[in-house]
């Protein structure tokens, strides 16, 4: 029971990111051509969804690993230029608030959203397996994994602090829409849009891969025209469901907040920690285990994973309606940058 539970969690998982990034994709195409105010976010929905389409079709984690190093040129590209404008005083945040180190005085929920969002940004462990499965020689994986971690978070971390520091309490939760309105912020936008497309591909090839394995074994490695149109058609429902929910959730940090809080939460916290508990049992070794590993093992499934999913899940759903009740504006209804 718990194997099936656990095993349909991270399904979950991967098909919430994949709604996040048809949200995110649209967002980077209405902040790239941020002059066209007649079009609507359902509409730049849609054009995501054509978008990603072809993209979804690579059906290994080897097809897409050659658009990999386009991503990472993207998005190095796309934070020099987000740093440029930060150092140089273009953004447009509406009114300057000065950096501090002090939190600032906010209702507890809309504080925890924080965290939540930190939750979010390193959940990746949920499709390591199925990449190393992949790799010509898996052994090599803790490495790739080390090295690729430590650019991430430096990476986040240099966006982040850069930001706040140049721009601000005030910068916007979806950062393209704090830079100026010039033909660099189409560029840039344009530059996280390949690096989101990618990102989409990636989370896309196991849960289709599954679902495929699910409804026709027989064709899951064959090639021809009939592995490629079932495929087709598993990621056209794919993307045909994750651009409804993309528009009833249009709001980043809420939609990032639900899916840090449902699914990141127990992967992060729970299920490390039981299948390590588990696997000591199993081989004897528990009663060897350091008592401090012992106590941080036990507060990571008492306190940190209930604490995560049970306030990270009432935030965000609190954060949704707080968004919408705030507006006259209804899912589909027309919804421009500005109410974003």
């Amino acid at each position: 029971l718990l194997e099936n539970f656990t095993r349909g969690l991270l399904y979950a998982n991967w098909y919430s990111l994949m709604c996040y990034y048809i949200l995110a994709l649209a967002s980077c195409l209405m902040s790239a051509f941020y002059w066209r105010t007649d079009i609507c976010f359902w509409m730049w929905g849609l054009m995501a969804v054509a978008i990603l389409v072809p993209f979804a079709q690579p059906r290994t984690f080897h097809a897409i690993s050659f658009f990999s190093l386009l991503s990472t040129v993207s998005i190095i590209v796309a934070v020099a230029i987000i740093a440029a404008a930060f150092i140089t005083g273009t953004t447009t945040e509406e009114e300057f608030v000065p950096p501090t180190w002090k939190v600032p005085r906010q209702p507890f929920l809309s504080g925890y959203s924080n965290i939540a969002n930190i939750l979010f940004a390193f959940q990746g462990q949920s499709e390591f397996y199925e990449m190393a499965s992949e790799m010509k020689n898996p052994k090599k994986f803790p490495f790739s994994l080390g090295v690729s971690q430590v650019i991430m978070a430096s990476m986040y971390l240099f966006t982040a602090l850069l930001a706040y520091t140049y721009g601000g309490a005030n910068v916007n939760g979806f950062i393209l829409y704090s830079l100026p309105e010039n033909a660099l912020r189409t560029v840039c936008s344009i530059l996280v849009g390949v690096h989101i497309i990618v990102a989409y591909m990636i989370t896309n090839q196991p849960l289709a891969y599954k679902t495929h394995e699910f409804l026709s074994k027989a064709t899951i490695h064959a090639s021809g025209t009939k592995p490629a149109l079932i495929h087709l058609a598993i990621t056209s429902v794919f993307l045909a469901i994750g651009y409804i929910v993309s528009n009833v959730i249009p709001f980043f940090a809420d939609m990032q907040g639900v899916i840090s809080a449902f699914a990141a939460a127990p992967i992060i916290f729970f299920f490390p920690a039981y299948f390590y508990i588990q696997a000591c049992r199993k081989n004897g070794d528990w009663a060897g285990v350091p008592i401090y590993e012992k106590a941080w093992l036990a507060t990571m499934i008492v306190v940190l994973f209930p604490f995560c999913f049970g306030v990270g899940l009432v935030s965000s759903i609190s954060g949704i309606a707080t968004n919408w009740s705030g507006s006259d504006q209804k899912p589909f209804q027309c919804i421009v940058a500005s109410q974003l």
